[in-house]
C-alpha cells in the first residue's frame, strides 16, 4: 500500500497534460474527414505519452524531496504586520516548477494561499511573506505542501512536510517597542518607588527624633 501511495498517490495530472490529450482527441475527430491525417496523430500521441512517462520518471524515480522550513517569531503582534520565513530548497538535479501552500491559521481563512517558484538545479530561496492578525489567541500552523513538476509541466509530484507549530498572538507590542513605550513606564516606576522609599525613611526619621525629644521635656 505504501508503494502505491508513494508512486501513484502524489501524482497529479497537469492543465498542459489535459491540453495535450485533448488536441488529440480533436485531431482523431478531425481524422474521419481527412484520414491522412491519422498517422500523424498517432505519432503525435505517442509522443504525449512518451513525454508524460519521462516526465513521471524525472519526479518519481530521478528526483528527491525538496526540503522547506518556516521561520517564524515565537509570538505575534496583534494588528501589525508579522514577518513569516520559508526556506525552500530542491534538491533535483535540474530545474523544477514549484507551488509551494503553507498552511495557515485559520483564523486567517486564506484557503487559495500558494506561492509559485523556479528553482535551479540544487537551488535555494528564502521567501518572505507576511502576515497580520486581528485578534489574539493561538495560532496554529501546519504543513508546508509543495507540488513539484519538471520543465515538461505534464505531471507534478506532491509533497507534504510536517511543519506544525502553535505562534501565539498578544496586544501590539510593535508599536510599544517603536515607541519606547515599554522603557517609559518602567522607568518612571522605578524614580516614583525610589522617590517613595526616601520619603518614608525622612518622615521615619523626623517622627523618631520627635518621639526622642518629647521622652526628654518629659525628664
Amino acid at each position: 500500500m505504501s508503494v502505491i501511495k508513494k508512486y501513484i498517490g502524489d501524482l497529479y495530472l497537469t492543465t498542459r497534460f489535459y491540453l495535450a490529450l485533448g488536441l488529440c482527441i480533436v485531431l482523431y475527430i478531425v481524422s474521419f474527414f481527412v484520414p491522412d491525417m491519422f498517422v500523424a496523430i498517432n505519432i503525435l500521441l505517442l509522443v504525449v505519452t512518451a513525454l508524460t512517462v519521462i516526465d513521471y520518471l524525472f519526479l518519481f524515480v530521478l528526483g528527491k524531496a525538496p526540503s522547506a522550513k518556516r521561520l517564524a517569531a515565537d509570538r505575534f503582534s496583534n494588528g501589525d504586520e508579522n514577518k513569516v520565513e520559508l526556506q525552500v530548497k530542491n534538491n533535483m538535479l535540474f530545474t523544477v516548477d514549484m507551488e509551494i501552500i503553507d498552511e495557515l491559521p485559520v483564523q486567517f481563512q486564506k484557503r487559495d494561499w500558494k506561492l509559485l517558484h523556479r528553482f535551479k538545479a540544487a537551488g535555494q530561496k528564502n521567501i518572505l511573506y507576511k502576515l497580520r492578525p486581528v485578534t489574539r489567541g493561538a495560532y496554529e500552523f501546519g504543513r508546508i505542501i509543495i507540488y513539484v513538476s519538471s520543465l515538461l509541466g505534464l505531471v507534478k509530484r506532491r509533497h507534504n512536510i510536517e511543519a506544525k507549530e502553535t505562534v501565539p498572538v498578544y496586544p501590539s507590542f510593535c508599536r510599544c517597542v517603536n515607541t519606547n513605550c515599554f522603557r517609559k513606564p518602567l522607568y518612571k516606576l522605578s524614580m516614583a518607588t525610589n522617590a517613595c522609599a526616601r520619603l518614608a525613611t525622612v518622615w521615619s526619621l523626623s517622627r523618631s527624633r520627635n518621639m526622642y525629644g518629647e521622652m526628654i521635656s518629659a525628664v
